[in-house]
């Protein structure tokens, strides 16, 4: 996860590039790595495999966060997320890896049912868009494609109590997945990291399930923040760009722990660039289908470490 958030938000690594292009056995490399565009061009829909697409993916992943010009990293991004549905569609694709792909997070459901596919594009304003595909194991039933509408929903209150659609996702890189039964009713508890701005990031805590029409959607009202409010749907952390806040499930314990965060001064409520980790944890505990925030972590549990 933290390797993948780095590359997102490097600086293009022209210096590396040219230092190995002056060794001539690296040359050889970089012609065969620029091949890999060529399939574009070079190579029939009907002559690809899952491979082949791979590796296209690949190197458009790589020239995504590494071009200089803007131009030709969305053409990239078009011709990537392109390549993607088309590997997606094809016999046996539930089971690839994408390993040479750095660029894709991969989430298998714990009980194998489907998986979640997340890749993110940083712009020019070093804002992000996200995308996704929920993948099922069945092969007869088609991908689900997400769609990230995180900067329209914002940080508006209402955002914490919708259920909301795959069309209208909240985009995020997911990176924890855990299946919660009670009462025979099932649901996911979804971990995530939404790179909000050049500014601050966020990290997410939502839910998948399927509704009686058994269609996926985002957000279930399972989390009892103390407020004497309705509970909320999901869970949402906004602090200071680079920032790092631990946020985890605990299956066994039946705990959510996360770093609390706060201003850095009590005049600073609600400017997220002041908001920090302050070494502290709080946490959710799973009663009777509910998650009910607590503080202090210190206070009943070993500290349970960094993310």
């Amino acid at each position: 996860m933290k390797g993948l958030l780095n590359m997102l938000k490097r600086k293009p690594l022209w210096s590396m590039v040219h230092g190995l292009w002056s060794n001539p056995g690296m040359k050889y490399i970089f012609i065969i790595f620029s091949m890999l565009h060529a399939p574009c061009t070079m190579l029939h829909a009907q002559d690809m495999t899952i491979e082949r697409y791979s590796w296209r993916l690949a190197a458009l992943g790589y020239d995504m966060v590494e071009c200089r010009q803007d131009r030709e990293r969305d053409s990239c991004l078009e011709l990537f997320n392109q390549n993607m549905d088309s590997l997606i569609r094809m016999p046996g694709s539930f089971v690839h890896r994408f390993d040479s792909v750095e660029n894709i997070l991969i989430l298998d459901a714990p009980d194998q049912k489907f998986r979640l596919l997340t890749w993110g594009f940083r712009h020019p304003n070093d804002s992000f868009s996200f995308f996704g595909i929920l993948q099922y194991a069945d092969e007869s039933r088609s991908p689900v494609y997400l769609n990230d509408r995180a900067q329209q929903l914002g940080n508006r209150d209402s955002v914490y109590m919708l259920e909301l659609t795959p069309e209208e996702w909240f985009g995020s890189l997911y990176y924890q997945i855990e299946k919660i039964t009670y009462k025979r009713e099932s649901y996911y508890l979804l971990l995530g990291w939404n790179g909000n701005t050049k500014k601050t990031d966020r990290k997410i805590l939502d839910v998948l399930y399927w509704n009686e029409e058994d269609e996926p959607r985002f957000g279930l009202p399972v989390f009892d923040m103390g407020n004497k409010m309705p509970y909320q749907s999901r869970v949402i952390w906004e602090y200071k760009n680079g920032a790092s806040m631990a946020l985890k499930i605990e299956p066994k314990k039946k705990l959510i722990t996360f770093e609390h965060i706060e201003p850095a001064h009590s005049r600073a409520k609600g400017i997220y660039t002041l908001y920090l980790p302050d070494g502290t944890y709080d946490f959710f505990r799973f009663k009777k289908g509910i998650w009910i925030k607590e503080s202090m972590l210190y206070d009943h549990h070993k500290n349970p470490g960094n993310n």
